[in-house]
């Protein structure tokens, strides 16, 4: 597997295409759309893509911004393809997230999560070692 900045028209493509396998997405509301995505990557967003050979298995989405004065990146969407879930692959895109953000000198890396989902909460909390602040 390799993790990599995804810059092509087709590795966002290919992104819009995960949500709608991964959560049935179906409306255009609930899908994080390519413009965006494109427009995130080039404007300091973290886009990463975990790829097998040509295919992307999963990505994680961040856009950047600022909270209570300090530099933020928003981690909005992390997703892996149901056949390879509970593989460390969500846990490595999710590194390669917080790495790139310190190299590009954020200083917080923020997100929701669902805490009544337990595998999330556990994903952020244990996993992960997220603080729970708001």
């Amino acid at each position: 597997m390799i993790i990599r900045e995804m810059a092509t028209l087709d590795d966002f493509q290919a992104c819009v295409h995960l949500q709608k396998i991964i959560w049935g997405f179906d409306d255009p509301y609930d899908v994080v759309p390519l413009p965006l995505l494109m427009i995130s990557a080039r404007n300091d967003g973290v886009v990463l893509g975990a790829y097998e050979d040509t295919e992307m298995i999963g990505f994680v989405y961040g856009l950047p911004g600022f909270h209570k004065g300090k530099k933020v990146q928003w981690s909005h969407m992390l997703a892996v393809k149901p056949d390879k879930q509970n593989s460390d692959i969500g846990y490595q895109l999710k590194i390669a997230q917080y790495k790139m953000s310190q190299e590009r000198g954020y200083e917080l890396i923020e997100w929701t999560y669902d805490p009544l989902e337990s595998r999330n909460a556990h994903f952020n909390l244990r996993k992960l070692g997220c603080i729970i602040k708001e």
